[in-house]
């Protein structure tokens, strides 16, 4: 929908562009990774999606947030980081049709390779400094 004036007129979805100020989930701060998997757990919830997946999801951001990862140098971005790619991942494997993981349990390889990835780019920014 669009207001021009006092008329009110339907736009069509393919007019319509995602906002310039989107962060992506990975560079959400942590408090701002707080705030929205409540309200992205809220909407799943009103759109009434399989309870089964509504459930894992909301066990999936209950872990990482109480993640002891929280506490080491970098965690908070590497859970960040690991929380995004694995819900995209987990996702796009729904929308596919096909089985999917249980995504509420935490891969503590892949989070230590996420992890490890992050502290690569940190050396080497510091370096570049």
């Amino acid at each position: 929908m669009t207001r021009i004036g006092e008329l009110v007129t339907l736009r069509p979805v393919a007019s319509v562009q995602a906002s310039k100020r989107v962060i992506q989930d990975e560079d959400l701060t942590w408090e701002q990774f707080h705030y929205a998997h409540r309200c992205f757990i809220q909407h799943i919830m009103k759109s009434e999606w399989p309870d089964e997946h509504a459930q894992a999801l909301l066990c999936f951001f209950i872990e990482i947030e109480s993640s002891p990862f929280v506490t080491r140098e970098n965690g908070k971005k590497a859970l960040l980081t690991y929380a995004a790619r694995v819900r995209r991942n987990w996702m796009d494997m729904m929308k596919g049709g096909g089985e999917v993981f249980n995504i509420a349990l935490i891969n503590d390889e892949l989070l230590e390779s996420v992890s490890r990835e992050i502290q690569s780019k940190m050396t080497a920014e510091l370096q570049r400094q």
